[in-house]
């Protein structure tokens, strides 16, 4: 097995890809959509943050299809083992997307469209690092 983590584990993170890719797909590519309306009242630094997000979506897919996907043969090690940090680079640039939206518009429902798969994302690395810490730990002790 390729990952460290129970081998459904992988579906979660790919589920975090697929939910945060199509989000910012609209808040992108459909100028009608209240997402895209607001991200354009926030000017460049919403913009800015939705491109490095797109950019971090990327890395966490081939993360998954290589690392999680593929035969153990084909492996990104480097990868596998900090995978957290992407996730918890994906989870800050989530809520700093949230900070530009309610520092533009103030308090607004559409917030919870990157707030709750910014908490996933969280969840996801914190689980993930703890896996990993106890898999090094039970290794010790054989």
């Amino acid at each position: 097995m390729s990952c460290m983590l129970h081998p459904r584990f992988w579906h979660a993170r790919l589920q975090l890809v697929v939910t945060v890719g199509s989000v910012l797909a609209v808040t992108w590519l459909e100028p009608e959509a209240l997402v895209h309306q607001i991200i354009s009242r926030a000017g460049a630094n919403g913009w800015f943050w939705v491109g490095l997000l797109v950019v971090l979506l990327g890395v966490a897919l081939v993360d998954i299809v290589i690392n999680d996907m593929m035969p153990t043969r084909i492996d990104l090690a480097v990868a596998r083992r900090r995978r957290y940090v992407v996730y918890m680079a994906l989870c800050g640039g989530l809520l700093s997307l949230c900070f530009v939206i309610a520092a533009s518009e103030g308090a607004t429902s559409v917030l919870l469209v990157y707030f709750l798969p910014a908490c996933f994302a969280a969840h996801i690395a914190v689980t993930d690092l703890f896996h990993r810490h106890r898999s090094h730990i039970d290794a010790s002790r054989t």
